[in-house]
């Protein structure tokens, strides 16, 4: 499993170079694209956006020399410089876990404690 833009990146620069030598500029599916990228995780959510990108790349939108990035902060983000929901804590920030356990019955939510999670700090 990888994390986040720089693995997508070079996975994606990978299915666009492959895709562009066997079909041209057509577009490839969502399902073309979510294959060759399976594996990657994504820290912001961000699947949409990538899967738009990857897209118009093959298309041809970012052919020529004269393209300019259509993201400001996508230095940031391939550098790994970015800070993402996950990078930011707050004083006093609770953070909770789920945990699946396997019961023939479904599962059902009788008190919220958050003493354990203010142990855990």
């Amino acid at each position: 499993m990888r994390v986040c833009t720089p693995g997508f990146i070079m996975e994606a620069t990978a299915f666009h170079d492959r895709w562009r030598a066997t079909r041209g500029t057509a577009t490839p599916s969502r399902e073309d694209i979510g294959a060759a990228l399976s594996g990657h995780l994504c820290r912001c959510g961000a699947y949409d956006g990538i899967f738009h990108a990857v897209t118009e790349a093959c298309e041809g939108r970012f052919d020529g020399d004269d393209i300019v990035s259509p993201r400001l902060e996508a230095r940031e983000k391939v550098t790994g410089v970015a800070k993402y929901t996950v990078d930011i804590r707050h004083d006093g920030q609770l953070e909770g876990v789920i945990s699946a356990r396997k019961s023939p019955t479904p599962a059902s939510l009788n008190s919220i404690s958050r003493q354990h999670a203010r142990c855990q700090a």
